[in-house]
């Protein structure tokens, strides 16, 4: 099936608190993906841990640790892969939305092939970078109230 040629929307920065909670699902996101896929423990050390973050964007993800190590703090890398992917899916989805029968969720997949060369140190082994991208455009697409296809 051919993807539709879109011109990406001219969009703006995450401010702080949309960082903050843009942290606290990519923890929920990996924790979904750990649960849901076929992982290893090298696949989840690749994108963080359950020792408290310092990061400035884990401030939301703090206050909900009532008991400690019980949350997953994503690294600074995985971070800025969500941010990545979380900017492509802003400045497409409106138009993306907008065309008949068009599959978002390969749609979306397909642009986030961008991403395969700056996030290489993801480990291949459980194919847990494109299980990250499927849950997070799930993620979106629910929250956007959009089916898949």
């Amino acid at each position: 099936m051919q993807l539709p040629d879109i011109v990406p929307e001219a969009i703006s920065d995450l401010n702080f608190r949309e960082k903050n909670e843009l942290y606290v699902v990519s923890g929920y996101i990996v924790i979904s993906v750990m649960k849901n896929y076929k992982t290893c423990p090298r696949c989840i050390a690749s994108t963080g841990s359950n020792i408290v973050s310092n990061s400035p964007y884990s401030t939301f993800l703090k206050l909900k640790a009532y008991k400690p190590e019980r949350l997953f703090y994503v690294d600074n890398k995985t971070f800025h892969f969500f941010l990545d992917m979380d900017q492509i899916f802003r400045s497409y989805f409106n138009k993306a939305r907008m065309i008949q029968n068009l599959d978002l969720k390969s749609f979306f997949l397909n642009k986030f092939s961008v991403l395969d060369v700056k996030y290489n140190y993801f480990p291949t082994c459980h194919n847990i970078k494109k299980n990250l991208m499927k849950r997070f455009i799930t993620f979106k697409l629910k929250t956007k109230n959009e089916k898949k296809s």
